[in-house]
């Protein structure tokens, strides 16, 4: 159907073109729009010789794309009445690259009517010294940057406005230098508006490195952005600023890999920091401390939804993920971790909700899966592990009380016998279950058998207690 559509339109703009009818009418619309002939470089506009150009209807679906020249006008015709976005791409006669770009969203079209629109460009930056000259001085709305190729990072760029970043093509930015590639201030807002087909690299190349990639004290979104190859001294990859309420950090279909640090070998969400992760994958990445992958800290909030964690590492504790904050874990899958307690997550402190998770082949001492040291843990959804069982360790001591609560309707995925759970003391009557206040008995009682004392001797109560065998 959609190509059938695409026909039509293409078919009505070379008729229309022609001279042999107009199709507007007073059910559709139309859009008249003059190809550029300057940009924010006007020397430089001879370099300009083709355009494309490609409309959007309200879905971001395209309807038609055309290729043009400087000076000419295109009309969009027998559209339907709605809300349109235009994208237009420059390019030189020497190059099949992208020279410059622009585009022009809510436009909107009325029945019998046309709408007359003009776009300007933006040229593509290419190099680190001009994108650099761009954002290291905006303090203000910089707008829509397009950027394509591989960046040799000198020094940090500093900024403190708002901008999105779009690459035309892939983007890699590789440091030559030992410094920070990004140092996004407070109140500043960044989006790397990267896609499936032209993501955004920050590589770190191996070398010992004593600074992050990324310094985050604002509100700042990656998208399909890849963070790899980088050793920091100084927490992890990308370092979210402690301390900064104002700090607010969205990654959407981003990679992870090979990242060394201390505390978050990829990311460190630092106190009262914000952090989401939506369909990310992490892999091998380590920390000489805690936190293979992402650290949370006090006071913090990490989200992570069909996430995938996989060989990441820690010295002492979560092999995958370390939290003293709040953490909501959904759809996500665990293989491969290691570290001494928590072979894929250690609860510090604070409170962490898994709602479906998988579990396979994670390593520790204490909890292969999960290590409780003092916070608590709701657990539900559907838990799965493929040989067999998910491992669960209680710190409970005379300092410590972590707490495990099984939320409603929780069950074991296929193949997934039971949540092993293992007490550091065990006594007769210690609660090893807690029963949430919206749990009735009877889903309370449904939840208890999808777990499993591990301690010599004794077996979860119906009350959710350690009593003895």
């Amino acid at each position: 159907m959609k190509k059938v559509i695409l026909f039509l339109s293409v078919l009505t703009l070379f008729l229309s073109s022609c001279g042999i009818f107009s199709p507007l009418s007073e059910n559709t619309g139309s859009i008249s729009i003059k190809m550029p002939e300057g940009s924010e470089r006007s020397n430089d506009v001879s370099e300009i010789t083709s355009f494309s150009v490609e409309l959007y209807n309200s879905d971001n679906i395209p309807v038609v794309q055309i290729d043009s020249a400087p000076g000419k006008s295109l009309t969009f015709e027998s559209l339907e009445p709605g809300s349109y976005a235009i994208f237009i791409k420059a390019f030189k006669p020497t190059s099949k690259e992208c020279a410059a770009c622009g585009e022009k969203s809510g436009i909107i079209v009325k029945a019998g009517a046309t709408t007359y629109e003009t776009v300007t460009l933006k040229w593509v930056i290419t190099d680190w010294a001009a994108l650099s000259a761009k954002l290291s001085s905006a303090t203000t709305d910089v707008g829509d940057i397009y950027i394509s190729g591989k960046f040799d990072v000198t020094s940090a760029i500093n900024f403190s406005g708002t901008v999105n970043i779009i690459p035309t093509g892939s983007v890699t930015f590789t440091r030559s230098a030992d410094c920070k590639i990004f140092d996004i201030a407070s109140g500043a807002t960044l989006t790397f508006a990267g896609t499936d087909s032209a993501p955004i690299v920050f590589d770190g190349t191996f070398e010992t490195q004593t600074s992050n990639l990324i310094t985050n004290k604002g509100t700042t979104t990656f998208e399909y952005c890849s963070f790899k190859n980088n050793s920091s001294s100084s927490y992890a990859s990308v370092y979210l600023v402690d301390n900064n309420t104002s700090s607010n950090t969205t990654f959407k279909s981003c990679t992870f890999t090979g990242n060394t640090g201390s505390k978050g070998g990829a990311v460190y969400a630092g106190t009262k920091d914000t952090v989401s992760f939506e369909y990310c994958t992490f892999e091998s990445n380590t920390a000489s401390d805690c936190g293979g992958a992402v650290y949370i800290g006090e006071s913090a909030t990490g989200t992570f939804s069909n996430c995938t964690f996989e060989r990441n590492g820690a010295t002492t504790s979560g092999g995958a993920i370390d939290s003293s904050g709040t953490a909501n874990i959904t759809n996500c899958t665990f293989t491969s971790n290691s570290a001494s307690y928590g072979g894929a997550i250690n609860i510090d402190s604070g409170t962490m909700t898994v709602s479906s998770a998988t579990f396979n082949g994670n390593i520790a001492d204490s909890g292969s899966d999960i290590y409780n040291y003092n916070g608590t843990l709701n657990i539900g959804g559907t838990i799965g592990n493929s040989a067999g069982s998910i491992d669960i360790y209680m710190n409970n001591t005379s300092e410590y009380s972590p707490v495990l609560i099984p939320v409603k309707d929780i069950t074991l995925a296929e193949g997934t016998d039971t949540i092993n759970v293992t007490m550091t003391t065990c006594s007769e009557e210690i609660t090893v279950l807690t029963q949430s206040a919206g749990m009735t008995t009877f889903d309370f009682a449904a939840a208890i058998n999808c777990f499993t004392l591990t301690n010599n001797g004794f077996a979860i109560g119906s009350n959710g207690t350690a009593v003895t065998q």
